[in-house]
């Protein structure tokens, strides 16, 4: 059975007329001068989801930041920014869980959007992270919450690897439903590494070499994959893996970055002995010696000076991989693409990702953004809004929102909910 076989979604429960809870992702990079966003996918992203529920009654719940933090803010900016793209008026109100908050839900008419105050505001968000679906639904949040609202859906698959009482308190008091962007991830993510064509080719690149790691080893040993690129601190820390001396330099960096190097080295080390050149790692490598770039064959690299893209060498052997693929699943870039100098190796796997004629699937994060730059978010088949969730869900590491879905799923045919089925 399949994940979305196991889930309640749009498709599957009539909610016109009733006043739903839709959890949103929509935490956005915020323009410190102004407190304008500098980037609003997220908030796209979910408009499929609020236009078919435009028979229904929606409350928003919704988080930006964290307490603390230079972003952390109220959601009335949200409001205007969602109400502008969803061409609706979408009210806000300075309160969550409170008598206002209540009164505004009570007061609702069909077809309303009312967005309620950052979920973080609310000290037990923050403090039981982490607890059980039972735990959290007994916070004065999901409690307060429920007995206004008839069912609750989720779009925020980008907050799927989190227990919070605002991602899956609610699972045992309404019907939990997947929104429309929570299925096209799963379903995409599932096309790829469960449905895919073969060869099925995973690029991991970046700075989180811990994450991605873990997603070689998963990918690889369950049949995944059957290949894995490596690029950026990724490549690096395999490199050390297979015995290259990094330098110094490099190695500290990855020192500062994760939390056990050894024991990650020692994993790292397992899947090459493991999985042999189905890993594939880079001959040559980019490095600064000052502002200058320079290329040297892994053999014959300076290892006092930073590595910080692929070779053309390598490059070339890397094209040559994707070429061969008929699905390909890329998160992170190459090396550090914001310095001109070393943004060749990104661009250039980037370039022919974009080229594939099979199923393609970038990474959210830094990935997106890159491929929304270069132009070729609209030649791959799905960009997910997922950077940590993402990684959480290929690593094969638990995703408590999907849980949270199922066991609802299982409640709501049991015939246990005020909405039966």
């Amino acid at each position: 059975m399949t994940i979305l076989e196991e889930v309640l979604t749009l498709d599957d429960i009539d909610l016109r007329g009733r006043t739903v809870i839709v959890r949103l992702d929509i935490n956005s990079p915020v323009n410190p001068t102004d407190g304008s966003f500098l980037d609003i996918s997220r908030f796209r992203s979910a408009l499929p989801t609020l236009r078919e529920l435009v028979g229904s009654k929606v409350v928003v719940l919704a988080h930006q930041s964290r307490p603390g933090k230079a972003d952390y803010m109220t959601m009335r900016e949200h409001a205007r920014v969602l109400g502008r793209i969803l061409n609706r008026p979408v009210k806000y109100v300075d309160d969550l869980i409170g008598s206002r908050a209540q009164r505004e839900i009570r007061t609702m008419e069909v077809g309303e959007v009312l967005i309620l105050e950052n979920t973080r505001i609310y000290a037990e968000e923050v403090a039981l992270k982490g607890r059980s679906i039972e735990e959290l639904g007994r916070t004065h949040l999901v409690r307060n919450l429920s007995y206004s609202v008839d069912a609750y859906v989720t779009d925020a698959f980008s907050a799927a690897h989190r227990a919070q009482a605002s991602l899956i308190g609610f699972a045992q008091r309404v019907p939990n439903v997947a929104g429309r962007l929570f299925q096209q991830e799963i379903d995409g993510v599932s096309r790829a590494l469960g449905e895919g064509e073969r060869p099925v080719l995973v690029v991991l690149g970046g700075a989180k070499a811990d994450d991605s790691v873990q997603v070689a080893g998963n990918v690889l040993d369950t049949g995944g994959a059957d290949r894995v690129i490596t690029g950026g601190v990724v490549a690096n820390l395999f490199l050390a893996a297979s015995g290259v001396d990094i330098g110094e330099v490099n190695m500290a960096f990855i020192e500062r970055e994760v939390e056990d190097p050894k024991s990650l080295l020692d994993h790292a080390k397992t899947i090459l002995d493991k999985h042999g050149e189905r890993v594939m790692l880079p001959v040559d490598v980019a490095q600064k010696d000052d502002h200058t770039r320079l290329r040297n064959k892994v053999s014959n690299r300076d290892p006092s000076l930073p590595i910080l893209d692929l070779g053309l060498d390598t490059v070339v052997k890397y094209i040559q991989a994707i070429k061969g693929a008929k699905t390909v699943v890329c998160n992170g870039p190459m090396g550090m693409f914001e310095e001109e100098a070393f943004a060749f190796g990104t661009r250039e796997v980037f370039s022919e990702i974009g080229r594939v004629q099979g199923f393609t699937l970038l990474g959210g994060g830094h990935t997106g953004v890159l491929a929304r730059s270069m132009g070729i978010d609209t030649k791959v088949n799905h960009i997910s809004t997922g950077g940590g969730a993402l990684i959480q869900f290929l690593s094969g590491g638990e995703m408590p929102v999907i849980e949270a879905l199922k066991l609802s799923k299982r409640i709501y045919m049991e015939g246990q909910f005020a909405i039966h089925p």
